[in-house]
């Protein structure tokens, strides 16, 4: 065999050999990358769903119809009340001072207002709920399920049909 031919025979293998080690560094690499993708969905499955966690102290009736907010208050309303929280829904307290009925179905708000719709109408408080007077002028129905505010407009949605108040 002649010199050229053991050169290029010795070329040959070593091209060879560099691809086999390529391939199998690439299957290495994509087996390393398969690996690792596990591992993430693994180990990551616990933080890709919500964690929820109770914050119902002192409320009396689990059954939560609705919510609102104004600033760092936030209110619920149940079948039990009007419920206010300051501290992010740590604690709640019971504020139902001057409505009829306890069964709040519907909640709004607008400015420091807030619309509560309930049995027996629409009420207003105007201190984060520590007080409630009735906003029902000419409504015919008193089941006041769902509340809109838009603009100076105020929709009621009740048993009735929808109602309209302009004032504030």
């Amino acid at each position: 065999m002649s010199q050229k031919r053991r050169a290029h025979s010795a070329d040959l293998k070593a091209k060879v050999a560099a691809e086999l080690k390529c391939s199998n560094l690439s299957k290495e690499g994509i087996n390393m990358k398969k690996i690792f993708i596990f591992v993430i969905l693994i180990l990551g499955n616990e933080y890709c769903y919500s964690q929820w966690q109770e914050c119902n102290n002192g409320i009396s009736e689990k059954t939560i119809n609705c919510f609102a907010a104004i600033g760092n208050y936030i209110f619920v309303g149940t079948f039990d009340g009007f419920f206010l929280s300051t501290d992010n829904g740590e604690n709640w307290v019971r504020k139902n001072n001057g409505l009829t009925r306890s069964h709040i179905f519907s909640l709004a708000t607008k400015g420091n207002n807030i619309y509560a719709g309930t049995y027996d109408g629409v009420f207003v408080s105007t201190n984060y709920g520590s007080d409630w007077f009735p906003k029902n002028y000419n409504m015919q129905y008193d089941y006041v399920t769902s509340l809109l505010i838009e603009g100076n407009n105020i929709f009621a949605g009740t048993t009735g049909g929808v109602y309209l108040s302009v004032d504030k």
